[in-house]
């Protein structure tokens, strides 16, 4: 047998050929053989893969096209799979930005609960700093009473500047927690005996 076998149908519009000696032949005695050749079995040759191949014809028309509707959706597919690994990274990252924000919250509000609870202190440390002088207040007036001493007058002007500045530390914590200021009556000054 020589190679390439060739042939053709009967008004030479499809052409082929065989490039590889054949891998078997048969017959075939199905209804669908019978009726497509009109004998009673249908002679069929086995092509070596890949060794069969149309030369010309409607038929390798239909093949070329068929290669390129391949190559076209090889590229469709490839653009869909770049554009899903964008996707996915997309959202990756906007899973990471969340993450972040979410840190980010978690730390001012511990850092808000952290100034909260200093500002508490610092207003209870006015709040002791007042008592402690409304406690030496009385002392000095009871002194005062007990004796016409001069030497008082200096500690009643400190005593009046520390209130001052107490009332202004508690007026500050007041306003920044917009609770009422428990101190913020005005104070007098001790009148010398």
């Amino acid at each position: 047998m020589r190679l390439p076998l060739t042939g053709g149908c009967n008004c030479g519009a499809v052409r082929y050929e065989v490039t590889e000696p054949l891998v078997r032949a048969s017959y075939c005695h199905c209804k669908r053989c019978q009726r497509r050749t009109g004998a009673a079995a249908s002679a069929q040759a086995h092509p070596a893969p890949a060794s069969f191949r149309i030369v010309a014809g409607e038929v390798r028309k239909l093949a070329e096209r068929s290669l390129q509707s391949t190559a076209s959706i090889r590229e469709s597919v490839h653009m869909i799979q770049v554009e899903t690994a964008a996707t996915v990274a997309a959202t990756q990252s906007g899973a990471d930005q969340v993450r972040g924000v979410t840190e980010l919250m978690a730390q001012t509000a511990t850092m808000l609960d952290d100034s909260i609870l200093a500002t508490v202190q610092q207003q209870s440390a006015a709040e002791q700093v007042a008592a402690a002088m409304a406690q030496i207040k009385a002392e000095a007036r009871h002194l005062a009473d007990e004796d016409d001493s001069p030497a008082l007058a200096p500690v009643e002007e400190a005593v009046l500047t520390l209130e001052q500045a107490t009332e202004s530390i508690l007026m500050r914590g007041a306003s920044s927690d917009s609770a009422p200021p428990t101190a913020a009556k005005p104070r007098a000054a001790l009148a010398p005996s």
